[in-house]
């Protein structure tokens, strides 16, 4: 993770990163900053393991307060997590099964986008390195700065 927030920094964007315990801090932190100003958004979550589970259990935290989430990127998440809330926009996961690794699925009322990317055929990758891929870690900044400019 700490490559891809030095990535998106020396881009301009503004980068918290922090640890999975930190993610109700963090959300009620941005929950309250989009209530002051909407131009606060669009938000974007990025996390590893379980901070993946972070990513998506602050993404309900928020959109139930209020707050719209435009994009997530999970590396391998570890636990199941509740479904996915309407008023998250787009996920997408990167996991290997068999593993940690899992699939993403959202609510009933979720109408947003999930792309779960299945890494069991890319050699190397596994649920230690897959954050630090260079080949992922481009897609997440390619993605990352495409929404950023919409």
């Amino acid at each position: 993770m700490d490559d891809i927030a030095e990535d998106l920094e020396a881009q301009g964007v503004e980068v918290i990163l922090a640890n999975h315990g930190r993610w109700r801090r963090l959300a009620d932190e941005a929950i309250a900053a989009y209530k002051k100003d909407k131009n606060t958004a669009p938000i974007i979550i990025i996390g590893h393991s379980l901070g993946g589970d972070a990513a998506l259990v602050m993404s309900n935290w928020m959109v139930h307060n209020g707050v719209p989430v435009r994009l997530i990127v999970v590396f391998d998440a570890v636990a199941q997590t509740h479904p996915l809330r309407g008023g998250i926009q787009e996920v997408i996961n990167f996991y290997r099964p068999r593993g940690y690794g899992q699939e993403v699925k959202g609510s009933e009322r979720f109408n947003g986008t999930i792309d779960n990317i299945d890494l069991t055929e890319r050699p190397g990758v596994n649920h230690l390195n897959m954050d630090k891929d260079e080949g992922l870690q481009a897609e997440v900044l390619a993605k990352t700065l495409q929404v950023l400019q919409e």
